[in-house]
């Protein structure tokens, strides 16, 4: 068990064809993960698929936390800072959620 645990893989969906496979490879990833978590310890998932939407990401890595009955509480979710301009939806790729347990 660890303190914290970071869960930050490449981009899972550079096509649209891939966006489902993706969104059931960060549900595993966060299944796997919370297994490493020591008590009130922080878990960081973070995602730079461009095209699965910041909402289906955070939408599955919550569905798992609440299904674990760990008691995970999100703490914060963090995106593009301002020096990265996004100008097209696929350019909003970064994403990042802080749960503690």
């Amino acid at each position: 068990k660890f303190d914290i645990v970071v869960v930050d893989p490449p981009s899972f969906a550079k096509r649209d064809s891939e966006r489902d496979r993706a969104i059931r490879s960060y549900g595993q990833l966060t299944k796997l993960a919370i297994k490493l978590v020591a008590k009130n310890g922080l878990l960081v998932m973070a995602s730079c698929s461009s095209r699965v939407s910041a909402d289906e990401f955070f939408r599955t890595v919550i569905y798992e936390l609440e299904r674990s009955n760990k008691g995970f509480e999100e703490i914060n979710r963090t995106f593009h800072d301002v020096d990265h301009p996004i100008g097209f939806p696929e350019g909003a790729y970064l994403k990042c959620g802080y749960f503690k347990m």
